[in-house]
């Protein structure tokens, strides 16, 4: 018996991590398909659900008939579809572009597309929990396998989030968590359990009522929707403080997953008592009100105590190699503290409604099934409108608040529901409850929008009648603000406290127009441009300002388009030009739905340590990239160098010189704050026609105005950003399965500072006269020559010195 016990304990273990495993790379894949790893997080989570419901009800049923049959389907079933997620990924791609083409490729299409085909590994997940739990109630008279279920999850998802990803790629994850689950239904393989020992559990113990067993059914799926949600905004809210790096979401889940593991213990402990479940429930709900609304205390702290890790410069120079070690254990800790206690009062909800429920009925299984079913299909409509509606309903705050009350409401319905079988004492110990939970809401600070979405003020800075919020919105992406800041005459973009845009960058030879004169100056004769990312509209502009060129600009966050009205002055009102098309949507999509093709194609600045950017840096976005190129046309990706440590630089080299025949460097930002550096891709090489050049500058009289004022004075100047051509490696390159480049980069101990000004000097040591790109007379290229000396003496002695 106590071998079979450790088996059914093995293979609830080892179904957890693969369901985890399981939950990550595909918030990866989609996050491809969608386009944010906000809408991916919330789209996965919600299938994930979902199929647990429906798998719950109808394997539930079929696990007390043929136990071996749902075991195979269950583990084995899903451990399949685990290891072909690939091939599965690619058919939901290929079905979207298909309808894509006819049906405008809307989010929601590519959501519902999503979900269709995630739905049968998710339904295989769902006939776990009947098995193992039915299991557990015969062998041990607890459901002791749900609290190790989800220990293996929370195991799961650390070590696919730090180390499984990054070494195996999605595809090796995905075979991985296929092996585990069929590890997994090995361990269960056998003659069914009741053969062996007496069946000692349900038929012992009294019923409850059928309006007993109704409300706690109804309050355990309501439960699921708080959870979901709650999980989502707080995910949202921590990761403001975070930098959004792609370690952030396992750090949180992980924690989650512990604080579930921990309250399916102590549900499990206070089920014991078979008198006391339903005051038990009733006390977990209220206090769950509590500790949501308890729960906005710290965040209101946080930009105090995050100050720490909310900057890489600081973390280098005080912590140096330790830096990344030091920054993940910080951000676990803020997590214990704000996390933790409501996903342990969370996690003791199941034990508690599943013995209420399960109590004296027969057919542990399917009873099981259907409750669980209920719950998750609450966790699936509470994963969906935490991502996608309720934050721009109601905010991050207003979402937690809403939790909070509909836990509250469940402990009251209990209350009157059960309250035959509930001593005075114990309802006058849940109404205190309510009434904390209404007092520390009283007591609430409010919520502060230049610290919850700007991190260049120092926490508590005195801002009264210093600045002045131009621009908050809080969507499902995150929250975007723009501060204008009298001292220093400033305006800030941030989205999710990340620095975007200052107009402090804005002048000589930091102007982001630079960014968008250069492509079409190289190009000879550019009309049709894209770019992807507006930002506050700068680069945009300085494209629009060549003149005859139409162009469309994509930006994936519409609240983004709406703060770069803010910035008129500085983009010159570009988003109104007749040249010019705005287009909400994620770059990627539109360049693999779309059928127009482009002279030039710009790719404003990605940070590469936020999530899902290594989507922006691979092969495959770069291939989708040359497709939409016409013929003769060029790509430009601007990287903001002082990002990347020079191992990552050249990784995004490689793969972008894996792409393109011919491919270069050339200087954009050659400021100390923000250099940046372009990759230039072609299918020819790369010339430059002087005469041309010189007739642009002479015949755009307003252009060169212009170009003056961000120090592209001439001709000669212009061609002395060229760098070299580019010498890949293309033995290791970027890939949607390998997304190296977002889980190394946050490990990189040096500051952005160190970082740009070393990768400044490797570049300048490969520099190549920027006569080799264009055919000149002698004496133009001793001018070329001297223009070349000339920028490579002001970087040495301004920057590099």
């Amino acid at each position: 018996m106590k071998t079979i016990r450790s088996r059914t304990l093995a293979a609830a273990f080892l179904g957890g991590a693969a369901s985890l495993v399981y939950e990550l790379i595909w918030m990866r894949w989609l996050a491809l398909l969608l386009g944010s790893t906000a809408y991916a997080a919330g789209t996965v989570t919600a299938c994930y659900m979902a199929g647990l419901a429906v798998g719950g009800f109808v394997l539930g049923r079929l696990a007390d008939t043929n136990e071996q049959r749902c075991i195979r389907l269950s583990f084995g079933g899903f451990g399949v579809l685990c290891a072909v997620s690939p091939l599965i990924y690619r058919t939901i791609q290929g079905i979207y572009w298909f309808l894509g083409q006819g049906m405008g490729g809307g989010l929601w299409l590519r959501v519902m597309i999503a979900m269709a085909g995630l739905f049968l590994p998710a339904f295989f997940i769902g006939g776990m929990t009947p098995v193992l739990v039915g299991r557990g109630l015969r062998e041990a008279d607890s459901t002791m396998v749900y609290a190790v279920f989800t220990l293996g999850s929370a195991v799961g998802a650390l070590l696919t989030g730090f180390l499984l990803i990054p070494a195996l790629g999605l595809r090796g994850c995905g075979i991985a968590g296929g092996l585990c689950a069929c590890a997994g239904m090995f361990c269960l393989h056998g003659r069914r359990i009741d053969t062996v020992t007496e069946h000692r559990t349900s038929h012992a113990e009294r019923a409850f009522p059928a309006s007993v067993r109704l409300c706690v059914a109804t309050v355990y799926t309501v439960s699921g929707f708080t959870a979901m949600a709650y999980q989502m905004y707080q995910t949202k809210v921590l990761t403001l403080f975070f930098m959004d790096s792609a370690y952030d979401f396992t750090v949180i889940l992980t924690v989650f997953l512990i604080g579930l593991f921990g309250g399916n213990c102590l549900g499990n402990w206070l089920a014991r008592r078979e008198n006391q479940r339903l005051a038990a429930l009733y006390a977990v709900q209220a206090a769950l009100g509590l500790c949501c609304i308890v729960s906005l205390l710290p965040v209101s702290r946080l930009p105090y105590w995050t100050e720490g890790i909310s900057t890489v410069s600081t973390l280098a120079k005080e912590l140096a190699q330790n830096a990344f070690l030091h920054g993940i254990l910080l951000k676990y800790a803020y997590c214990m503290l704000v996390v933790l206690p409501s996903a342990v009062l969370w996690g003791s909800v199941f034990p508690l409604a599943s013995r209420i429920f399960l109590s004296g009925q027969g057919n542990a299984a399917a009873q099981t099934g259907l409750l669980t079913g209920w719950n998750t299909a609450g966790s699936a409509l509470g994963s969906l409108l935490g991502s996608f509606a309720l934050t721009g309903w109601i905010g991050l705050r207003g979402g937690i608040l809403l939790g909070a009350a509909l836990n509250l409401a469940c402990a009251v319905c209990l209350l009157f529901t059960g309250k035959k079988r509930l001593p005075v004492w114990h309802r006058a110990g849940i109404c205190g409850i309510g009434l904390a939970a209404v007092l520390v809401f009283a007591l609430l600070p409010a919520w502060d929008r230049f610290e919850m979405s700007s991190s260049f003020l120092k926490p508590g800075q005195d801002v009264e009648g210093a600045a002045e919020m131009l621009y908050y919105q809080e969507d499902a992406s995150g929250i975007t603000s723009v501060i204008y800041f009298r001292p220093n005459g400033r305006k800030y973009l941030t989205t999710n406290r990340l620095y975007c845009q200052s107009t402090a960058d804005l002048g000589g030879p930091e102007d982001h127009r630079r960014l968008g004169y250069l492509p079409l100056l190289l190009h000879p004769d550019p009309q049709e441009v894209l770019i992807t990312g507006l930002g506050s509209g700068v680069t945009l502009r300085g494209a629009a300002e060549y003149g005859t060129a139409r162009i469309d600009c994509v930006e994936i966050s519409r609240s983004v388009v709406e703060a770069a009205n803010c910035f008129q002055e500085e983009n010159g009102g570009v988003l109104d030009r007749e040249n010019v098309q705005i287009i909400v949507e994620d770059a990627r999509n539109y360049m693999q739905r779309t059928a127009k093709r482009y002279d030039v194609m710009i790719g404003d600045i990605v940070f590469p340590m936020s999530s899902g950017s290594s989507s922006l840096f691979s092969r495959e976005y770069y291939a989708s990239a040359r497709a939409r190129l016409k013929q003769g046309g060029m790509m430009v990706q601007w990287l903001p160098i002082h990002q990347f440590s020079q191992e990552d630089l050249e990784l995004t080299a490689n793969t972008f010189a894996s792409v393109f025949p011919h491919s270069y460097y050339v200087l954009g930002l050659i400021g100390r704050s923000v250099p940046t550096v372009g990759l230039v891709g072609m299918e020819t090489p790369l010339s430059v026609e002087l005469d041309r050049l010189q007739d642009c500058y002479d015949s755009k009289t307003d252009l060169r105005g212009q170009l003056e004022q961000t120090a592209l004075d001439d001709p000669y100047m212009l061609l002395s950003h060229y760098i070299g051509e580019i010498h890949a490696d293309v033995s290791q390159v970027l890939t949607d399965d390998r997304p190296i480049l977002e889980y190394r980069n946050p490990r990189t101990a040096a500051s952005y500072a160190e970082r740009g000004r070393g990768n400044l000097a490797w570049l300048l040591a490969q520099k190549r006269p920027a006569r080799t790109i264009t055919a000149c007379s002698a004496e133009e290229e001793r001018v070329l020559d001297a223009y070349d000396q000339m920028l490579i003496d002001y970087i040495q002695s301004y920057i590099l010195s």
